[in-house]
């Protein structure tokens, strides 16, 4: 049901404190957000989002899953500037027919968490109200987050990630992206706002590296976007 290197991720999470994340664990497509903006408390001295962890330890031991739907209280979908919004019209234009993706953007029904594992590249919330002397420990928390969190063999087993994050993570100078998922970089899309491909060598894993999907995220660049998994799943015949 799951597999072994989540297991050991959430074991991980519980040692060390660390939000873990949500959505469907055996999913191809990982996604990486910026950062939560509200759910937890942000100050960075009372940890991270302790109850992920222990939520996914206490599905092991009753052996069952989440609820990966779910028809929200509000109809988040229609905020333009709430990211699960777009994840949702990502998700349709990757699996449903992409000319009629449209259809789905009327639906309140939260679905994409059954085809996409999602996490965040700080996993403390409500970033803008840290002082300053917080903002400096939150770069550090960050840049270990980079390296041990993002290094784990149940990350790095993803075909398909999308660090939808922005500058909490970049190729230059350190070469994060492609030494940490063993890829290259191939293009930059010029859609605004642009975003970056990569690819590794046999064109089995891919890695999209763009702006926080929130706020004015163009339709245009979702499609975009999706266009470019769904041919690479066609290819791989992770999908049909």
């Amino acid at each position: 049901m799951y597999p072994k290197e989540f297991k050991e991720l959430v074991e991980r999470g519980l040692q060390d404190n660390f939000y873990v994340g949500t959505g469907n664990p055996n999913a191809k497509i990982l996604l990486v957000g910026k950062e939560a903006a509200k759910g937890a408390d942000y100050r960075l001295e009372k940890g991270a989002f302790v109850d992920n962890a222990k939520t996914w330890k206490k599905h092991f031991e009753e052996n069952t899953t989440p609820s990966y739907s779910f028809m929200p209280e509000i109809n988040i979908l229609r905020k333009s500037g709430n990211p699960w919004r777009a994840y949702q019209t990502l998700q349709s234009i990757i699996y449903d027919n992409p000319i009629d993706y449209k259809d789905r953007e009327n639906c309140m029904k939260i679905d994409f968490l059954e085809n996409i594992f999602t996490t965040e590249m700080s996993d403390v919330t409500e970033v803008k109200k840290l002082l300053k002397q917080e903002q400096f420990a939150l770069k550090l928390r960050l840049d270990k987050r980079i390296n041990t969190f993002l290094n784990t063999d149940f990350i790095k087993q993803f075909p398909i990630v999308l660090l939808v994050c922005g500058k909490y993570i970049s190729n230059e100078p350190e070469h994060h992206i492609e030494n940490i998922f063993n890829v290259k970089f191939f293009t930059t899309e010029s859609k605004y706002p642009p975003f970056d491909t990569y690819y590794n060598e046999n064109r089995t894993k891919l890695v999209i590296h763009s702006p926080q999907l929130s706020g004015a995220v163009y339709n245009h660049v979702l499609e975009r976007m999706g266009e470019i998994i769904r041919k690479f799943m066609l290819k791989n015949e992770m999908i049909s």
